[in-house]
């Protein structure tokens, strides 16, 4: 069966090393989201 899920990658071919970076990076786009942040600042006033 052929996964047509072009970002589907296989966890044992990377790195802990180049997942914890992925990862870190991801977590960095995401607290640099203006509007994300924006978000979160006007559900923590709720």
């Amino acid at each position: 069966m052929k996964d047509n899920n072009s970002r589907f990658i296989p966890w044992d071919s990377i790195s802990e090393e180049e997942l914890l970076e992925n990862a870190k990076r991801k977590i960095d786009d995401t607290f640099n989201d203006k509007e994300f942040v924006a978000l979160l600042k006007k559900l923590e006033k709720m």
